[in-house]
């Protein structure tokens, strides 16, 4: 009794939906990690198609499904059931002629015909009853391909910098994993449109490293590429604050000067703050202290300015990036593909007119 009571709930309407409700949200709370990060990380529900409640959801949605495929079976075979009772009956002297023209003209129409005592069932496109099956079939991939996802499958962050190869994927909640093989940068290039500040296009060139084969790879914005079943995108970039100088001449002596590691030069001290690009410019926030005090500002490359008596001038740019390539894997990717394309096959079979008919011929 206790059985039936949880069959009946797994397999209720009302499960359904409130599960597929569930699911929209999830969607759709997943495309607001980019606006309330910290606040979707600390509930768990940030790159929520790997959490556990959208695995527990799944799981649950499975089982409802199947539940209610199983509880159509019953209906679907009783229509393939001939009744007692024909719709029509028709009366003849010689039946066994009758049924045989009959059967005949049925194949003739190539309908789907068979006999239980002296009723004839005959349907037109029997396969449209199906149909509800073969959705919940699809479905049931998708889903199944999607859990795979979620168990198998991981969605994180490599940093990559200049020839120092790495195999560590970071996730948004600060856990790791390692790949089977690494990956390191030999150059990353930044081109910029002619005006504004705008990056027109980032560039990573590197090696993946497996064993002794070393394999290059080229990989830049909206071109992705694949090795052993992991996706890697080109997502973005940042300064290696170490490494990026610009060159600045003091009266006539050329020095380096770091992003925020300030640097005495005679009676002064410059200070490296930040490093734009602008309006087809590099840009140096500067800061320059002397005895009788301190001046600041933007200084653009190429450009000279007279501080305190001290010509400093702006020469040119060496940056260092540190490339961040995103990995993705999704081993159910082709399991959920096949199940959309039978999802869209079993479509079309709701369109069929389907039909169903009994008759009976009778001596007279």
């Amino acid at each position: 009794m206790r059985l039936n009571k949880i069959f009946v709930f797994l397999k209720s309407l009302n499960l359904t939906i409130f599960l597929l409700v569930c699911i929209a949200l999830m969607v759709a709370i997943s495309s607001f990690q980019s606006i309330y990060p910290a606040f979707l990380k600390s509930i768990g529900l940030y790159n929520i198609y790997y959490s556990s409640y959208f695995k527990f959801v799944i799981i649950l949605f499975i089982i409802n499904l199947v539940s209610c495929t199983i509880s159509l079976i019953p209906k679907t075979k009783k229509l393939f059931e001939p009744p007692i009772k024909a719709q029509k009956s028709f009366r003849f002297n010689d039946v066994e002629d009758k049924k045989k023209q009959l059967k005949l003209l049925l194949k003739r129409k190539k309908l789907l015909f068979y006999e239980k005592n002296n009723v004839i069932l005959v349907h037109k496109y029997p396969i449209r009853k199906f149909a509800v099956y073969f959705i919940h079939l699809s479905i049931l991939i998708i889903a199944i391909g999607a859990l795979i996802t979620n168990f198998f499958g991981f969605r994180g962050m490599l940093v990559l910098k200049k020839d120092k190869p790495t195999n560590t994927v970071y996730f948004v909640n600060s856990s790791t994993t390692t790949l089977p093989f690494s990956i390191e940068s030999k150059n990353f290039t930044i081109k910029y449109y002619k005006k504004g500040s705008v990056p027109k296009e980032y560039k990573t060139t590197g090696l993946i490293l497996d064993n002794s084969k070393k394999i290059p790879f080229n990989i830049y914005v909206n071109h992705p590429f694949k090795y052993h079943g992991i996706w890697f995108y080109q997502s973005s970039y940042m300064p290696e604050k170490s490494k990026t100088f610009i060159s600045i001449k003091v009266n006539n002596r050329t020095n380096k000067l770091y992003i925020n590691k300030p640097e005495k030069i005679g009676n002064m001290v410059l200070y490296l703050k930040d490093l734009q690009y602008y309006n087809s410019k590099f840009v140096a926030n500067l800061y320059v202290f002397t005895p009788k005090g301190y001046a600041n500002g933007w200084l653009f490359e190429n450009q000279s300015v007279n501080v305190a008596g001290t010509n400093i001038s702006f020469l040119n740019v060496y940056e260092t990036f540190i490339s961040l390539i995103s990995a993705s894997k999704d081993p159910g990717s082709p399991i959920i593909l096949s199940g959309f394309i039978l999802l869209g096959l079993s479509s079309f079979l709701v369109l069929l007119p389907y039909k169903r008919k009994t008759y009976s011929v009778l001596k007279k």
